[in-house]
C-alpha cells in the first residue's frame, strides 16, 4: 500500500481477482476525469495492464494506479537485481510487458495527500471515515 494515499478499497474484491488472474502482481485501479496529475494504466483486450504513461501537461480521463497492490513473491524476481530501487518505475514499469499484471478498477475514495491541497482536503473528508 502507498503511504501517501488514502483509498477505499474493498481489499477483499483485490484478493479474489488476484487469486483468479494467476498474476504475479494485482493493482488496484480507478477511473478519474483527469489522470494527467498521476499517468495513466493502460490495459489490454483481456483486461490485463500492459503499460504505464507518464504524467501529461494535457488532461484526460484514464485509469491511475491507486497504490494498493498483491504481489507474490515471484514479482520481485523481475525487477532490477539491486538493493536499492523504485518500485512503481524499476520493477512494475520495467516488468508488466513480460508479466501482464492483473486489474482490479474500483469505484470508491481515493486522496493522494502528497500535495499540500489534497492534505488540507484529506482532513476535512476523512474526518467521519
Amino acid at each position: 500500500v502507498n503511504g501517501d494515499t488514502y483509498c477505499g478499497l474493498e481489499y477483499a474484491e483485490l484478493l479474489q481477482t488476484h487469486e483468479a488472474a494467476g498474476s504475479p502482481a494485482s493493482l488496484s485501479l480507478l477511473k478519474v476525469a483527469d489522470a494527467s496529475r498521476y499517468g495513466a494504466v493502460e490495459l489490454g483486450e483481456d483486461g490485463r495492464v500492459i503499460a504505464f504513461r507518464e504524467k501529461s501537461p494535457e488532461p484526460q480521463a484514464g485509469l491511475i494506479n491507486a497504490g494498493v497492490y498483491f504481489l507474490e513473491r515471484r514479482v520481485f524476481e523481475l525487477g532490477p537485481a539491486q538493493p536499492r530501487f523504485s518500485f512503481e518505475q524499476d520493477l512494475l514499469q520495467a516488468a508488466v510487458p513480460r508479466a501482464g499484471f492483473a486489474a482490479h478498477v474500483f469505484d470508491g475514495l481515493f486522496i493522494d495527500i502528497g500535495v499540500p491541497d489534497d492534505y488540507r482536503r484529506a482532513q476535512t473528508l476523512l474526518r467521519d471515515v
